[in-house]
């Protein structure tokens, strides 16, 4: 169902050059990894049979590596991985190889915004 209210929202929307991102960071009520994962990839199912295939993930290590199974198939989804590490690279979560997106910072300072901005960066190109 959050797929389907996910898709209603964004057909009104005007098209995007970047994919539909699918934020987890909490699990509030207490799914086992298990459910987790059937929960993303039926989120992910959704999103495909409804059309929208450029799709990925946003979490952060401890938070995937805590909810989902060691033995996940999540693998090969892009990942836009947050991690506030001066490490030249993040630690990835168990399953990843490789990040989509880097989110370095929420503490970035761009002149002419008021407040911190998130800092990301990414090894591929983005058109």
């Amino acid at each position: 169902s959050e797929a389907d209210y996910f898709m209603s929202v964004i057909k009104t929307a005007p098209p995007v050059d970047l994919p539909y991102i699918l934020d987890i960071e909490t699990n509030k009520v207490g799914l086992a990894p298990v459910h987790v994962l059937e929960w993303i990839n039926a989120f992910f199912a959704e999103m495909k049979a409804g059309g929208y295939f450029d799709t990925a993930l946003y979490s952060y290590t401890p938070f995937l590596d805590a909810n989902l199974p060691a033995n996940h198939n999540l693998g090969n989804v892009r990942l836009w991985i947050a991690a506030y590490v001066s490490a030249p690279a993040p630690k990835l979560p168990v399953g990843w190889t490789d990040y989509y997106i880097w989110q370095k910072s929420a503490k970035g300072v761009i002149s002419g915004i008021t407040g911190n901005v998130d800092i990301n960066v990414t090894q591929q190109i983005i058109a």
